[in-house]
């Protein structure tokens, strides 16, 4: 399935009120998909170290995975990720996904 983000199956904005309404109909397919509830963006990061690093976002670090596909075994890397609540109206045409609420500490 496609969906259209301009008129006229235009692929691509060209000025701001384009962006507009492609940033207004990826909300709209977002708001049914989640239908109201919080929006996360995940940014992985990549280390070579076990210690979560800061990522340069608002996020919270969500989890760590370790990286096992080296053929080296005393090396050792990560992804650690982390999460961005993504407000309305702000929301990037990415892909989001719904976490699981976290316990408070």
């Amino acid at each position: 399935m496609r969906f259209h983000s301009l008129p006229n199956s235009k692929r691509y904005p060209e000025n701001e009120s384009e962006y507009a309404v492609v940033l207004k109909r990826y909300n709209t397919v977002l708001d049914e998909l989640f239908a109201g509830g919080d929006v996360y963006v995940i940014i992985p990061v990549w280390a070579a170290e076990a210690e979560v690093p800061s990522s340069g976002a608002d996020g919270g670090h969500w989890q760590t995975l370790p990286v096992n596909d080296d053929p080296d075994p005393e090396f050792r890397s990560y992804w650690h990720l982390f999460a961005v609540l993504l407000a309305p109206l702000r929301r990037p045409p990415v892909l989001a996904v719904r976490l699981p609420r976290r316990a408070a500490p």
